[in-house]
């Protein structure tokens, strides 16, 4: 990154006014040298006057070793990304447990900032300390000369909100809201935030086609591109939504990964979320992963699905969930995003249910497992909520055929929706089949293929075994 020292020497002078740092404060240093943090990090106490106390290797992965340092070093400026923020209230909570409580006695200032600040990790704070110290959200990366934007959290988040706004502008800096076109956005909509200013970055070095994209001239000046959604406030304040490259498309349907997010941690017993999609043979795959408030009151597959029903459409309804106990972190203390779905574990069903017993209901899970992706289903499991749609189950049906007696229509996989109403319903339309082809036979005629199927091994069905009756059916749009 190419930035102007003035810019940096103007950064530094307003953060230590606004925010009121002086010669007793004890900031915590956690940014590597190598990241751009780091200048404010470093600078920040020097030009204040104060102690810069650089944490050891590590201290931001363990939450009691933070807690322990914070609290014997005696930090009074705790600047840091959500991600480790929650490890602090980790510890805590640990401690608490403990018999050990921790009270940061000399704690004065929690300066937030590098990712979306969720709304439940701020109540949870202020749950326990109320109002005692002087929290605050900042936005901003190296090439706006870091916070940009800046939101004093002066009371509890409602329960409704989902996101903490980001605020509004320091002194020189220009905001923008524009939508795809590149137009100004009206009043309370959605759209790319662009900053603007005399102490931007100048671009990155020696990488002239990422500065060209990034750094924009417009009628009203140069502006950096931020890559982030954001919308103004009842109040005013800047909100930002998540990344506008977070939009993905799954078969044909445009899907907003931080609006998922968002209904996610809107959900109670949530206290956080990272919602991706998984690329697979054939197939794409939404994944939710979530972090609860409490292992004790972890949310179920069954009760996201249903509060997020309530609020998004069925496509945008993640295929699975995944709980965690904490985030990945990358070198800079933010979550680990590819990491995540390195540990993505093997796929099974939700809750697994009585396994298949009868041989349509083997037939169906091996059928199931092969389209979904699955290592087990239960036979009480819902395709649907396991990931399935109208297309996998034609292709569901595909893989059936030439392994049952007779195939359900489509209709039928989506009013029987788990294995055990699909095989009852395959069933009892095998068996009326058979009745009606015996009872239209001359007398003495056999009907091939009637009566008794053939079995394989362990005495599930061979699906080379003659079929009695191929269904045919002709598909309307």
């Amino acid at each position: 990154m190419i930035a102007a020292h003035e810019a940096a020497v103007s950064y530094l002078e307003w953060v230590s006014r606004e925010l009121g740092f002086d010669r007793e404060d004890r900031f915590l240093q956690l940014a590597s040298l190598g990241f751009g943090a780091s200048v404010r990090q470093l600078f920040t106490p020097l030009t204040a006057g104060a102690t810069g106390c650089p944490a050891p290797p590590g201290l931001a992965r363990d939450p009691a070793t933070l807690v322990d340092f914070v609290d014997e070093a005696r930090i009074t400026v705790f600047n840091s990304v959500p991600t480790v923020w929650r490890r602090l209230l980790d510890g805590l909570d640990d401690r608490d447990e403990a018999g050990r409580p921790a009270t940061l006695a000399a704690l004065r200032h929690v300066l937030i900032g590098g990712e979306i600040l969720p709304a439940p990790l701020v109540r949870r704070w202020l749950d326990r300390f109320g109002d005692r110290h002087r929290l605050v959200n900042l936005y901003g990366g190296a090439e706006t000369m870091f916070n940009a934007l800046f939101h004093r959290v002066t009371a509890r988040p409602d329960a409704h909100r989902v996101h903490v706004p980001v605020g509004r502008p320091r002194p020189g800096v220009e905001v923008l809201l524009v939508d795809q076109t590149g137009r100004a956005t009206a009043p309370g909509e959605t759209g790319e935030l662009l900053l603007g200013g005399p102490h931007l970055a100048l671009g990155y070095l020696d990488a002239p086609a990422a500065t060209a994209a990034a750094w924009v001239e417009r009628p009203e000046g140069r502006f950096f591109r931020t890559g982030d959604l954001a919308r103004y406030d009842e109040a005013g304040d800047l909100v930002v939504l998540g990344r506008s490259d977070s939009q993905v498309k799954i078969r044909g349907n445009r899907v907003e990964l931080g609006e998922v997010e968002a209904a996610l941690r809107a959900v109670p017993g949530v206290a956080d979320a990272v919602v991706a999609v998984i690329d697979g043979p054939g197939r794409q795959t939404l994944v939710a992963w979530i972090l609860p408030t409490s292992p004790a009151v972890a949310p179920g597959p069954g009760l996201l699905r249903e509060s997020l029903a309530r609020q998004l459409p069925a496509y945008m309804i993640p295929h699975r969930f995944v709980t965690v106990e904490s985030w990945p972190q990358n070198a800079n203390g933010k979550v680990d995003r590819r990491e995540l779905a390195h540990r993505l574990p093997p796929r099974s069903a939700d809750a697994a249910g009585p396994p298949p017993a009868t041989p349509t209901e083997h037939i169906l899970a091996a059928a199931w497992q092969a389209v979904l992706g699955l290592e087990e289903v239960g036979i009480d499991d819902d395709f649907f909520a396991l990931g399935g749609d109208s297309l996998l189950a034609l292709d569901l049906l595909g893989r059936l055929r030439g392994s049952l007696p007779v195939l359900p229509r489509p209709i039928t996989l989506h009013q029987e929706r788990t294995i055990r109403r699909q095989a009852q319903a395959i069933d009892a339309l095998a068996a009326a089949t058979e009745a009606d082809a015996e009872a239209a036979a001359p007398p003495g005629f056999s009907i091939p293929g009637a009566g008794a199927r053939s079995e394989g091994a362990g005495g599930a069905p061979d699906a080379t075994a003659p079929a009695a009756v191929d269904a045919v059916y002709v598909l309307s749009p």
